[in-house]
């Protein structure tokens, strides 16, 4: 029997299960072998082992021994202690059992660092003012910058579209609703596209629909611009600039200067007007106060200003028609001189220029040979010029978001 109980004990302890505790003597003399409780084994969050039960004397037996709890675990439960044995006649109970549980310690928490922010691409040319501008009621304007160039065909006026940023045509705008159009520009009073040519101005939606006349019997209409809810027009042969208010109402001559002519004109962010006057005993580029009066020409001798466009750095940008070049200067400091040149091959005379988003412009020019004649791209750095229409009457270069 005894070595029944040796066995049972070695099973136990190399299976690491709990077991109970050896069984009491049967004889009525001297007690069994008091055997101890099983000891439990250490498994990861192990049961508990349960003490030894008490033997059964023939005398007074001592009951089974504590049963020691299951090894501390990682995180694992308290074990329970042993049971007390059953007296045989008084016996004394198993001590408890004391296992301890394993006490399981948290992962420390990841502290991580967060990566540098990365620094902001550097932008490109012009800033495109379709993200930036905000139109009135009226015709509702596209996403894309775009430019819009009038073709003064001599019995068929039209015009054409073309993107913002390289310059390559897009779609054609209209086609025989104004005559002879000199300049087209979407206000922003109203998101709608106006242009001037012959005599008239006209709306139009941004489908190049026609949408109303909003003046007529202007006298040789050349540049348009707007300021507020009013638009200015070029009267090139009076030497007036004409207002009219959104509705096409007219609010009179805004500047007189009898014996000019008056092509292109530009708003300046503060609100006073430029005038190009292309009169050709006393041409030049003039700068005027809020209310039209007191001209300031600039110190750069123009032989015949046309279209005033504004670049992205805040000069001017000036197409002179008999000097074959374009011209970037100061717009606060009418003295200085020409901030540069940009010649064109002979024979090629500028008359609308506009700056494209990437930074070149884009430049209509006639010549006395209709085949040189266009719209080209001027790269800002080189100078050299690639054709992107060949139209021998292009005119102004406008801005619109369509």
């Amino acid at each position: 029997m005894r070595n029944a109980v040796l066995l049972t004990a070695w099973v136990c302890a190399a299976t690491a299960v709990a077991c109970s505790g050896g069984q009491g003597g049967t004889n009525g003399g001297t007690g069994g072998s008091t055997q101890d409780g099983g000891t439990g084994g250490a498994g990861s969050g192990g049961g508990p082992s349960t003490g030894g039960a008490a033997n059964t004397g023939g005398g007074p037996s001592t009951g089974g021994g504590p049963a020691t709890g299951g090894g501390p675990s990682t995180g694992g439960a308290s074990g329970t202690g042993g049971m007390g044995g059953a007296a045989g006649a008084p016996a004394t109970g198993g001590a408890a059992g004391a296992g301890t549980g394993g006490a399981g310690t948290g992962g420390s928490a990841g502290a991580g660092t967060g990566g540098s922010a990365g620094m902001g691409g550097t932008g490109g040319g012009a800033t495109g003012r379709c993200a930036t501008t905000t139109f009135g009621p009226g015709c509702t304007p596209g996403p894309r910058d775009v430019r819009i160039v009038a073709i003064e065909n001599q019995f068929n006026g039209s015009a054409a579209v073309f993107d913002a940023t390289d310059g390559t045509f897009v779609r054609n705008f209209f086609d025989g609703i104004l005559f002879q159009p000199v300049h087209l520009e979407q206000t922003t009073f109203d998101g709608c596209v106006h242009g001037s040519g012959g005599n008239d101005v006209v709306k139009f939606d941004t489908n190049g629909s026609f949408d109303s006349q909003v003046a007529f019997g202007v006298i040789g209409a050349r540049g348009i611009a707007e300021r507020g809810n009013s638009i200015f027009v070029n009267e090139f042969n009076t030497g007036k600039t004409r207002e009219f208010d959104s509705a096409g109402t007219s609010m009179g001559d805004f500047i007189d200067r009898s014996g000019s002519n008056p092509s292109g004109i530009l708003f300046m962010p503060d609100g006073t007007p430029l005038v190009g006057d292309a009169q050709p005993t006393t041409p030049g580029l003039f700068r005027f106060t809020m209310a039209g009066a007191t001209p300031t020409m600039y110190a750069h001798p123009f032989m015949q200003p046309e279209q005033i466009s504004q670049l992205e750095n805040g000069n001017l940008i000036v197409a002179d028609f008999l000097a074959e070049n374009l011209v970037e200067i100061d717009p606060i400091d009418t003295a200085a001189a020409a901030v540069r040149t940009f010649p064109l091959p002979t024979g090629m005379n500028p008359i609308g220029v506009s700056e494209l988003l990437n930074g070149d412009l884009l430049v209509s020019v006639t010549t006395s040979t209709a085949a040189d004649a266009g719209l080209k791209v001027m790269n800002r750095t080189s100078g050299t010029l690639r054709e992107v229409l060949d139209c021998p009457n292009c005119q102004f270069i406008g801005n619109a978001c369509l």
